[in-house]
């Protein structure tokens, strides 16, 4: 029984420039790497845990760790973590990695946008995140998300049978078309 999806993808491999995913972004936004182990921005900070709890309030059920992780400041220091905006001004979306085989590998973490935020941001924040990626890394996971059930597919019980269902619960249905928009394999 198929219940999900991972998309993979090799940042060395994608092409970058107009056309790539996130072009819809485009304008004054900029996509950078925020070390906060080597210089710690606490404006930067309060940004992040506001998109985050932003993000949170609007599917109404707060942290679920499950198949992605969970916002700690702490953390951050330890993980990579990517943000997209107007540098020394407002930030519209996070994106945090997990490594694995000695860093050469990362597993999307958390995936977090303003609920205003502009149309393709988080498309834009993953392309430009996967170009700065790619001299050091070999493959990037975006995840896990559910397959959408069909009425056919459903299970009517078992362990399975939330799992229709929790797409609508948690609202994270439009991960498709952001992974479909980086060309995973």
């Amino acid at each position: 029984l198929r219940i999900g999806d991972e998309g993979m993808l090799d940042p060395r491999a994608r092409k970058a420039g107009p056309g790539a995913a996130g072009a819809a972004a485009e304008g004054p936004l900029e996509v950078w790497r925020y070390d906060r182990a080597a210089a710690l921005d606490t404006v930067l900070d309060e940004q992040i845990v506001e998109v985050s709890d932003e993000w949170l309030a609007e599917r109404e059920i707060g942290e679920l760790h499950f198949t992605f992780g969970s916002l700690d400041l702490e953390e951050l220091g330890s993980l990579p973590v990517f943000v997209c905006g107007q540098p020394g001004g407002r930030i519209e979306a996070f994106c945090t990695w997990l490594p694995y085989a000695n860093g050469k590998g990362l597993t999307l973490n958390l995936l977090r946008r303003r609920r205003e935020a502009p149309e393709g941001v988080r498309e834009r924040l993953l392309a430009r995140t996967l170009e700065q990626l790619a001299p050091d890394v070999r493959e990037v996971s975006l995840g896990l998300v559910p397959s959408t059930a069909t009425a056919e597919s459903r299970p009517d019980a078992g362990p399975f049978a939330p799992a229709g269902r929790l797409g609508a619960l948690y609202r994270y249905d439009d991960l498709c078309s952001v992974k479909d928009a980086l060309g995973p394999r």
